[in-house]
């Protein structure tokens, strides 16, 4: 019996177009250790043979960079730069759809209308509901659930990375 699952379309292939995990076209299946550097990757798992969890949105891609011992560094759509096991199964080329951040909804409401529930701004609370609340004026510069300022604070450590300088 042939199994069903459906594939994130990526960007130049057509209805009817076969994938194969054998060659290394738009849209197929390759391990992380046959994909060429430089090339531009997505649906990225965190662990091996699982569905994809990074770089999914539409018009998205990553960026595989290096690829030493078992690990590869890759360059996420974020530009954040993680790295993962080389065994990780990704696809090639960039997720299709780019204009879908286009779309206007139209009417005041839409959005409520799909599912998505309002939001409110931690500035337009009270101080007793987000660190951010209370006071006239512009409240004050971001701070973690403690009190403590987080504007600004450094979130990699390049000593992790020097296993990858070239």
């Amino acid at each position: 019996m042939v199994g069903f699952f459906l594939l994130l379309k990526a960007r130049g292939v057509k209805v009817g177009d076969i994938l194969l995990s054998i060659y290394a076209t738009i849209g197929s299946f390759q391990t992380l250790k046959k994909v060429q550097k430089g090339s531009h990757i997505f649906n990225l798992n965190s662990i091996s043979y699982r569905l994809g969890s990074f770089t999914r949105a539409a018009g998205c891609s990553s960026v595989l960079i290096s690829d030493v011992r078992n690990y590869s560094l890759i360059k996420l759509s974020s530009g954040k730069r993680v790295i993962f096991p080389s065994t990780l199964v990704v696809n090639l080329g960039k997720v299709s759809n780019s204009f879908n951040r286009k779309v206007v909804l139209g009417k005041a409401g839409k959005s409520r209308l799909k599912g998505v529930r309002p939001t409110v701004r931690g500035l337009a609370m009270n101080p007793i509901d987000h660190p951010h609340g209370g006071g006239s004026g512009k409240g004050r510069h971001p701070v973690s659930i403690w009190g403590k300022l987080t504007k600004g604070k450094k979130t990699l450590h390049l000593k992790k990375l020097s296993l990858f300088v070239s």
